[in-house]
């Protein structure tokens, strides 16, 4: 079911000095964080992918507005449905939470409203 985009929050919390609670518009393009291209393929882990141009916010803008707690070495990631991947903190730099794909916003089909882009990684 898509996800109205208005009343959609992208929480940051854990070991952070200054927990985020952001809107989509604070990540979308205009709003309160620079975004970025980066050039990465999709692995599915049923069996295909594909190279797409994905825009959005560095995760590591958002570590450090949030400001990791010193000695943290991983990050978690929790999507609506439940479904968690934890990453190393030192990946951080090459993580895109991507709003579009190619120049269109992401669409449900592709994780919409927020996908997180991980390259070289399932």
């Amino acid at each position: 079911m898509p996800i109205n985009r208005a009343n959609w929050t992208l929480n940051v919390t854990g070991e952070v000095h200054r927990p985020l609670e952001l809107t989509f518009d604070d990540l979308d393009p205009g709003g309160r964080f620079e975004q970025l291209e980066q050039v990465a393929p999709l692995d599915c882990t049923g069996g295909w992918y594909s190279t797409q141009r994905w825009q959005g916010v560095r995760v590591i803008d958002l570590c450090d507005v949030a400001g990791i707690k010193e000695g943290q070495r991983s990050l978690t990631f929790v999507g609506i449905t439940g479904y968690s991947r934890g990453m190393p903190i030192s990946d951080a730099a090459n993580l895109l939470l991507a709003t579009h794909v190619g120049d269109e916003p992401l669409s449900y089909r592709h994780g919409a409203p927020l996908r997180l882009v991980t390259p070289n990684r399932r």
